[in-house]
Parts: C-alpha cells; sequence; structure tokens
C-alpha cells in the first residue's frame, strides 16, 4: 500500500476535509459504541436465560479493544495521507473531551452542593 499525501491546492478542500473528519469520526465511534452495546445486551441476555455465551465470551475483548486500534491506525495512515482529515478527527476528539471534563465539574459541584445542604443544621 503506497501512502502519497494529498495536496491541497484551496482553502475549500482543507475545510471539506477537516469536516469530513469531525463527522466521520463521531459516526465511526458511534458504530463501534452500538457494537459493544448489543454485545453487552446480547451476554445479558443469554446469561439470563442460564446459557453460557461461549462465543462471546471470546469476542467480546477483541470489541472492547476496537475503538482504541481503529482510532490510533487511522490517525496514523489519515495523519500520513489526508492529514486534514485527522486533524479533524483530533477536534472532534478534543471537543468532546472537554465537554466530558466541563460536565464532571459540574456534576460535581451540583453534587457537593446536594451534600453540603443536606448536612445537620447547627
Amino acid at each position: 500500500m503506497k501512502l502519497v499525501r494529498k495536496t491541497y491546492v484551496t482553502r475549500r478542500e482543507k475545510i471539506i476535509d477537516f469536516v469530513i473528519g469531525i463527522v466521520g469520526w463521531i459516526v465511526i465511534n458511534a458504530i463501534m459504541a452500538g457494537m459493544m452495546w448489543a454485545l453487552q445486551w446480547a451476554n445479558s441476555a443469554l446469561y439470563e436465560r442460564g446459557l453460557t455465551p461461549i462465543l462471546l465470551n471470546f469476542v467480546s475483548p477483541i470489541i472492547a479493544c476496537l475503538p482504541i486500534i481503529v482510532n490510533i491506525v487511522g490517525l496514523i495512515l489519515l495523519g500520513l495521507t489526508r492529514y486534514w482529515i485527522a486533524l479533524g478527527a483530533l477536534a472532534a476528539f478534543a471537543a468532546l473531551q472537554l465537554l466530558v471534563i466541563c460536565l464532571g465539574v459540574i456534576v460535581g459541584a451540583i453534587c457537593f452542593a446536594i451534600l453540603l445542604s443536606t448536612g445537620s443544621a447547627p
């Protein structure tokens, strides 16, 4: 496989590739999260019926490691060939990471305020 770096001629090509990277990263990771959710649901459904899911026990770790492998390999390959798509994927990851951190701080502050308000009065 020959890795050839794309030469961008216009700014429009860069913007389109950047947006493809953002949307593509979100879609691909949503599909992998859906696969993991479906596998977990199937696993628990089989346990409820008293069956041992031998095949699912073998496939589960592979599916669990799949997002890490796909994201790292995808970023490396895209960084070598279409780097604006790779930058879009990194931007999507960074934006969602920032959102999760902000939500964690907000939830932590709310829980702290609730715990303080339920304390004993003097």
